[in-house]
């Protein structure tokens, strides 16, 4: 019986000083706590009483770690109930400890993550704020330290209302973890966008409105992909494609003008070089028209001072009847280019020229007075030849001076 109550008193003293040992080194007691917890052990009769003191004081602790949930608070008391020695119920409350820190450092390391994707905050304020999430030493330190830059973030945010403003501070100070702090500034930053993408909308169709090259047709569909535009980005890029398909469209109506204008055979080589150039100097569409239009002109201008020309020189001619005078200029009037005309001209003179020749003919005895008129009639023939060459050359000397 002395042995046994022995080894009562030896299993009792044994309780006690794991159950000091527990106690000592539990978080959040001071060193009176631990005194009075000391003292209790040493009153206890039994190892029973030495237990339940020191899981009492083990769920205290348990309790009084910060960074625990609820859900894990009850876990690990739980798991003290049911203990079946001190041993036991010190490692219970080292993996409290350990889940507590880990659940510091995850928040440290959520909030670092968090912060680092608000567009509204350069690197300088990024830095500061995880200055202060590394010295925080609770989860609520931590999360309010992110709910504070939420606040300021959307604060900044220059398309909102103060109105939205409020509300959305209000479910930034309702929220519970981090993951919804970082919702309600993404919601805010959603909205603030929306209304920097319409903006940006608006500026992108009248730029493309005002695009003097494009097509109506064409200004429709830009216009459609930009209200479909997702970014800002996906704006701008429309919007270059649309300036490069104008000026496109305004080179291909350059080369399209230059050509028209060498084709029309009625101008000569300096008008043409001006007409270009004047082309290639042109801003719009509707400039180069109204050039092409005026060469056009131009063109018949010299085609109808060509006809003109041609039917004078005609009708100058002394040996042509009437009916063949009235025959050539017909066919002048009919003709579409200067050289034609040209032809026609030549054609009479040597019409006429041979009517001359059959006169001379018929005349023998004549033979002075008909060489003298031949000679007056080849003159005047040869004058309106030169009159109708020199007029081109002429005007090309005179533009040129």
């Amino acid at each position: 019986m002395t042995d046994a109550k022995h080894k009562d008193a030896q299993n009792l003293q044994d309780a006690k000083d794991a159950g000091k040992d527990v106690i000592n080194k539990l978080p959040n007691l001071n060193d009176q706590d631990k005194d009075a917890l000391n003292k209790q052990i040493d009153a206890g009769q039994t190892v029973d009483q030495v237990q339940q003191i020191v899981k009492d004081a083990a769920k205290d602790a348990v309790n009084k770690l910060p960074n625990l949930s609820d859900k894990e608070k009850q876990d690990f008391n739980k798991q003290i109930d049911d203990a079946q020695s001190i041993d036991v119920v010190d490692q219970v409350v080292n993996d409290a400890k350990h889940q507590d820190g880990q659940n510091l450092q995850d928040a440290k390391d959520k909030a670092k993550d968090v912060i680092s994707k608000w567009p509204n905050l350069d690197d300088q304020a990024k830095d500061a704020l995880n200055k202060q999430i590394d010295a925080g030493q609770t989860v609520d330190q931590v999360q309010r330290i992110v709910k504070d830059a939420a606040k300021d973030a959307v604060n900044k945010l220059p398309n909102l209302s103060d109105k939205e403003k409020q509300d959305f501070n209000k479910q930034i100070d309702d929220a519970k973890t981090t993951d919804a702090i970082d919702q309600v500034v993404k919601d805010a930053n959603a909205l603030n966008d929306s209304r920097n993408l319409q903006d940006a909308k608006d500026a992108a169709k009248d730029a493309v409105n005002k695009l003097p090259n494009l097509s109506d047709k064409e200004k429709q569909d830009f216009n459609k992909r930009i209200d479909d535009a997702k970014t800002t980005d996906a704006i701008n890029q429309i919007v270059n494609e649309a300036k490069q398909q104008d000026a496109k469209n305004l080179q291909d109506a350059k080369d399209n003008g230059k050509h028209v204008i060498d084709q029309l055979p009625n101008l000569n080589d300096r008008e043409k070089d001006d007409f270009k150039r004047r082309v290639d100097n042109g801003q719009t569409i509707d400039e180069i028209n109204r050039i092409v239009a005026d060469a056009k002109a131009k063109n018949a201008q010299n085609l109808q001072d060509a006809k003109n020309n041609g039917k004078q020189q005609i009708e100058q001619l002394p040996n042509l009847t009437p009916n063949q005078k009235q025959d050539f200029k017909k066919r002048i009037d009919d003709a579409s280019s200067m050289m034609e005309i040209q032809n026609i001209v030549d054609e009479a003179t040597q019409s006429n020229a041979g009517q001359v020749m059959t006169g001379q003919q018929a005349q023998l005895p004549d033979t002075a007075v008909n060489a003298q008129s031949d000679l007056g009639v080849l003159g005047g023939t040869m004058l309106g030849l030169l009159t109708l060459f020199g007029l081109g050359k002429r005007r090309k000397r005179e533009e040129e001076k």
